[in-house]
């Protein structure tokens, strides 16, 4: 369900930032916005719901009291 704008917001600022590529002032700029872009991508598609999902796992497990 949220893959879909995730993607496509973070398509839009990519393909913003691909078109400063070839300057070579404010390369270093796009390069890093690029792969900034791209991590937090897949730390928000991927690593916070498998997180959540481990979390949400622990909790779920009844605690041995003596």
């Amino acid at each position: 369900m949220r893959l879909k704008p995730i993607l496509l917001t973070a398509l839009a600022a990519m393909i913003g930032a691909a078109t400063i590529l070839l300057d070579p002032i404010f390369q270093g700029l796009a390069i890093s916005l690029l792969f900034g872009l791209a991590s937090s991508t897949l730390l928000t598609v991927l690593v916070i719901p498998a997180i959540y999902i481990a979390f949400r796992e622990l909790s779920s497990q009844p605690s041995s009291s003596k």
